[in-house]
């Protein structure tokens, strides 16, 4: 595989010239220095030092989490079709994992716009969905939700309705078989498909994805859902306001959201996270407000978190900014134990220089989470962020 990447970017870069003006090409790398101090109630203090960038640079725990990302984007365009590819590599250990595999590529696939582009057909590991849900934080998609199996999008944009962006993607199976289950037919396969419809107005947008479920296949992970029930259904959906936006600009409100396991039945009942954001970010700061209301259903049990995250960033020179955020959760209805209910809060100071296409950021963690009654997990974290961007 090492082999085949390498005389794919040798063969990319020889052809360079011949398209550059059709050949987009750009990336990012990220790193820093992360330390790291946590105690469990009376427990010592566990500290960590390592190199790591936790601003969605790879994952890990401890002395095992990631040292970096590096990110590399190709977009070849010819005519009306067009390639997108993306390298990406978190492990940088001589281990399996850290092979380049096809879990390198986040999203391989072509794509092609026909009758004046109001149709659009994509087909391979997909990316760019016009139903996703938007971030900040938040990008989930349906197309890989839960597998990154290859898929066709097929999206239809009407010249007649200007903004609207609706259609379908055929997916593969998102769970396992066995011999007692039906057979693995073609209506079995289109129940797995995923339903979108966004719409884009000068006053509003609105995305919304819905993936189906077929009754073929069964859940198979050590995780919810639970081994041998349904998946159940998924849907993600993104609300924004623009009519305030455009009477105060820099003004926004909007809201995302996703709700899982819909209809998979007694074995586990429904997850779902709702978030809304309200900003405003002039020319000499940003500020927002998040709130959050979270939650999960099961077997009659319901345990409920809402959350609440202020922020502000001061912009004090065109290259120098800084600022912090401080956020509050806490549950309702189940308990993680008995008469001590679950709460966290944290303050999070930031300072960041941009130089050009690269910044340094500069981030302090203290926090404090409630875990179970008697017992305070204190987490204190200060990260050092370099990001390279070109």
């Amino acid at each position: 595989m090492r082999k085949l990447f390498a005389a794919l970017s040798v063969a990319a870069l020889i052809a360079l010239p011949a398209f550059a003006q059709e050949f987009e090409f750009s990336g990012e790398i990220k790193t820093g220095v992360y330390w790291e101090s946590v105690q469990k109630g009376d427990d010592k203090a566990k500290v960590t030092t390592v190199m790591h960038n936790n601003d969605d640079a790879g994952g890990g725990s401890g002395e095992n989490r990631s040292q970096g990302r590096l990110r590399l984007n190709f977009h070849y365009k010819h005519d009306n079709m067009g390639l997108k590819l993306r390298f990406e590599k978190t492990a940088w250990d001589n281990n399996d994992s850290a092979q380049v595999s096809w879990k390198s590529f986040p999203y391989v696939y072509i794509y092609g716009n026909f009758l004046d582009e109001q149709i659009k057909v994509s087909a391979g590991r997909l990316s760019d969905s016009p139903w996703g849900m938007g971030g900040p934080e938040k990008w989930d998609t349906l197309e890989d939700e839960l597998t990154k199996n290859i898929a066709v999008r097929t999206e239809i944009m009407p010249a007649f309705v200007p903004g609207l962006d609706i259609g379908f993607v055929l997916n593969g199976w998102n769970g396992g078989f066995s011999d007692t289950l039906s057979e693995k037919n073609i209506p079995g396969l289109l129940q797995e498909s995923v339903l979108g419809v966004a719409y884009n107005h000068d006053y509003f947008g609105i995305r919304l994805a819905y993936r189906l479920d077929s009754m073929t296949d069964k859940s198979n992970t050590s995780s919810l859902p639970l081994p041998g029930s349904n998946e159940g259904e998924d849907l993600i959906y993104r609300v924004e306001e623009r009519f305030l936006q455009n009477l105060l600009p820099g003004f926004q409100i909007w809201a995302n959201g996703k709700y899982n396991y819909i209809n998979c039945g007694e074995a586990f009942g429904l997850a779902y996270t709702n978030w809304l954001y309200v900003q405003y970010a002039p020319a000499l700061f940003t500020a927002q407000f998040r709130f959050g209301y979270d939650g999960a259903e099961s077997e009659g049990d319901k345990r409920d978190v809402i959350h609440a995250r202020g922020s502000f960033y001061y912009n004090i020179l065109s290259f120098l900014s800084a600022g912090a955020s401080a956020y509050y959760a806490q549950d309702y209805g189940l308990k993680i134990s008995p008469d001590s209910p679950f709460s966290a809060w944290h303050i999070e100071p930031k300072v960041k220089l941009t130089l050009g296409d690269s910044y340094i950021e500069f981030v302090y963690h203290y926090g404090n989470e409630y875990v179970q009654k008697d017992m305070e997990e204190k987490t204190h974290w200060a990260n050092l962020r370099l990001v390279y961007t070109f």
